[in-house]
């Protein structure tokens, strides 16, 4: 038997403590950036300029999964139940199939350009550049997310803030400095994704994670975890995609880059909860892969039950630091916005202050749902929950369309948010089904 006393009582120390500030300290300067260089862009461009860069993101994140196929997310669940070479094979398989797809949705943005341009208002050739900064997002994400469950906080730190800043600074000289309308943004961004993608995989294949030819024992593996996911990670995206459609068509593209404005900042600290969850997430799935939380019973075969029993407790005590932490750091971030906006942002944009506040509550609810799905994936059974997540976002789309005339953009954010909760408590409830988590007991056990 493994003795988990150690994990569940002592887990914390000095090294995760000094872990966890590298992490947090880097996602925050990191995320600092943009935050920092926006209300110049945002003042040296007009609100439709501004709707134009936010149309031009929303065709980036839904590129982002169908190029990536949560191929990170599966390096993430597999990694501690593989040996070095099984993991090189893991991740020269993950790299390689990410390059193969985008230059299939390349030659496919080649023959649907004209979709994209009539209905996200971006002219096709630049449109076809969301390829390259998608894909420049899935190695950053699998590149991140090996160094994270290595422990190798110190690299994650310069690899995520160079990242971020070599976009936020470029974009900055080219609109800012140049002149350069919306089209500086989209520049900067193909330019800093394409510089990425290289170093990435320089630094895979000379740290030994990667092989320079393909390795494809594993790509069904891959597939039949990622493929059904394609639903689950392409929902928020049509969902968003599609609220802009509405939100430009219905009321104009000014009120969207108004209200893009509000989710942008609110998105922001997304990253905030992203970087606790980076920290944790790797404890998570070893502690998870020591008790054996896949089999299909609740009984461990690694543990005894009353160690088990512990790690679940322990589990649930620490998902409700997390919930506390979340929620404080959003109040903060709230006041912090809202100052940014109105002594730093031209009046035009005070209109988005107060959407702000319901953006964060809808944020909070996400990273709750975060942790929640972490579960899910990692027991790698993921077609029928992809199918529960798309019926939210089409519950979502419905919402939206019905709401969007009587109450403008508050009927978009209200479907945004009880679509949230909706997805929120079918998450919920299939993580109890499967591990029976001692939410409300917890203290008592």
């Amino acid at each position: 038997m493994i003795n988990l006393n150690k994990y569940v009582a002592g887990g914390v120390n000095a090294t995760m403590v000094k872990k966890f500030a590298t992490y947090l300290g880097s996602s925050v300067v990191a995320n600092i950036l943009p935050f920092l260089v926006m209300p110049f862009i945002a003042n040296a461009l007009t609100p439709e300029d501004f709707g134009k860069i936010s149309n031009f993101g929303v065709l980036v994140a839904i590129l982002v999964p169908f190029i990536s196929l949560q191929q990170p997310q599966f390096v993430q669940a597999s990694y501690f139940d593989l040996e070095a070479p099984k993991r090189r094979e893991l991740v020269s398989n993950v790299i390689y199939l990410m390059i193969f797809l985008s230059l299939i949705f390349f030659v496919v943005l080649l023959f649907f350009g004209q979709i994209i341009e009539n209905n996200l208002l971006i002219p096709a050739s630049w449109g076809r550049l969301a390829v390259v900064v998608a894909l420049g997002s899935a190695i950053f994400l699998a590149r991140a997310t090996v160094l994270r469950l290595e422990g190798d906080a110190k690299n994650y730190a310069k690899f995520n803030i160079g990242y971020k800043a070599s976009t936020s600074l470029l974009s900055l000289v080219l609109i800012v400095w140049i002149g350069l309308p919306w089209t500086g943004y989209i520049i900067s961004s193909a330019s800093a994704s394409f510089f990425f993608i290289a170093l990435s995989v320089f630094f895979f294949w000379k740290t030994g994670k990667m092989t320079l030819r393909p390795v494809v024992n594993q790509t069904r593996s891959i597939l039949s975890f990622g493929v059904p996911l394609l639903l689950f990670a392409v929902a928020p995206l049509l969902r968003r995609a599609a609220d802009k459609v509405i939100i430009t068509k219905a009321i104009g593209l000014t009120e969207n880059g108004v209200y893009s404005l509000a989710f942008t900042f609110a998105v922001l600290f997304e990253e905030f909860t992203k970087a606790v969850y980076s920290t944790y997430i790797p404890r998570l799935y070893k502690g998870l892969s020591k008790i054996d939380l896949k089999s299909k019973t609740t009984e461990s075969k690694v543990v005894s039950p009353e160690e088990a029993s512990k790690v679940r407790v322990s589990l649930v005590k620490e998902a409700y630091l997390i919930f506390i932490a979340i929620a404080f750091g959003l109040f903060i971030g709230y006041f912090a916005l809202k100052a940014v906006i109105l002594f730093f942002l031209d009046a035009s944009y005070h209109g988005s202050i107060p959407y702000l506040s319901y953006l964060l509550v809808f944020i909070f609810l996400k990273s709750m749902n975060y942790y929640f799905v972490q579960l899910v994936l990692y027991t790698k059974k993921t077609t029928s929950f992809s199918f529960s997540m798309f019926a939210t976002a089409a519950v979502h789309l419905g919402l939206s369309i019905a709401l969007v005339k009587p109450f403008g953009i508050y009927g978009i954010i209200i479907g945004l948010l009880l679509s949230e909760v909706l997805k929120l408590l079918i998450t919920f409830f299939m993580v109890h089904k499967r591990y029976h988590l001692p939410w409300v007991n917890f203290l008592t056990k």
